[in-house]
């Protein structure tokens, strides 16, 4: 959703973009209830094209009100303390490199690990010759085997070696932190008013409600590991947002 879109209410496509910015709630919003958006109000969420907004409790800013009020509701966790994401250094590990090179080649992208302290994650560094894991050829994941590297590499009899991570963020979901703490009481039911300041603020107080409900709903800005196993410090759905370990999201109404 073009997030300006909805501080300009005389954009001829505002009344589109509104209605579809609701639309990317409901589609968490019916997948999480039992009862679909059936569940949530007996008012029907029709948004575009907006009618009578200068009217206090007109039934389009009834709509409107509710349709914010069951966003709220619903979802169970505050946009400021949600998740808690933090940067993720797995260990150092240490074992033995061996890595044969067959005539007239001088270099080779195969190294066999072995003796290694902790399993290994595709993507680590092998810090003594300054190459890159990229791919496990055999062995148990993430552990003593066959692996590709980049660049290619001499012959290594026994070589020691230390393996390095990247840093990656984790994000894990904060149970029980309350709800959104986006509600003001009212503010959208008395709609957009007579005057141009009336208007200027109901447009303000919308988008700032949508600009907020936007940043719980998108994904979050975390990237999981690729593996070769279950690496030290590896968590499963790092990279997915929150609400995709509860909800199959459908969007509706397209």
């Amino acid at each position: 959703m073009p997030s300006a879109t909805l501080l300009n209410r005389d954009d001829p496509i505002y009344d589109f973009e509104h209605m579809m910015a609701h639309r990317e709630y409901f589609a968490i919003m019916g997948s999480n209830h039992p009862d679909g958006l059936s569940g949530f109000s007996v008012l029907p969420y029709i948004l575009d094209p907006s009618r009578n907004t200068q009217q206090p409790a007109w039934d389009w800013n009834q709509l409107h009100q509710q349709s914010h009020d069951d966003f709220n509701n619903d979802l169970p966790d505050n946009s400021n303390n949600g998740v808690d994401v933090t940067t993720v250094t797995p260990p150092n590990v240490t074992g033995t490199g061996n890595a044969t090179v067959t005539a007239p080649a001088t270099t080779t992208d195969t190294i066999i690990l072995t003796g290694l302290s902790h399993s290994i994650l595709i993507g680590s560094t092998i810090v003594e010759l300054g190459v890159t894991v990229v791919a496990q050829q055999s062995g148990p994941a993430g552990g003593n085997g066959t692996y590709t590297v980049s660049p290619p590499i001499p012959a290594l009899v026994n070589f020691p070696l230390t393996i390095t991570h990247p840093p990656y963020q984790q994000a894990t979901k904060l149970m029980d932190q309350g709800r959104f703490g986006i509600q003001q009481a009212g503010i959208l039911i008395e709609g957009d008013g007579q005057s141009p300041e009336n208007r200027a603020w109901w447009t303000f107080a919308n988008h700032h409600q949508h600009l907020i409900a936007n940043d719980i709903v998108l994904p979050l800005p975390t990237t999981a590991p690729t593996t070769a196993g279950t690496g030290p410090g590896t968590v499963t759905d790092v990279s997915d947002p929150w609400w995709w370990e509860i909800v199959d999201v459908v969007f509706p109404f397209w």
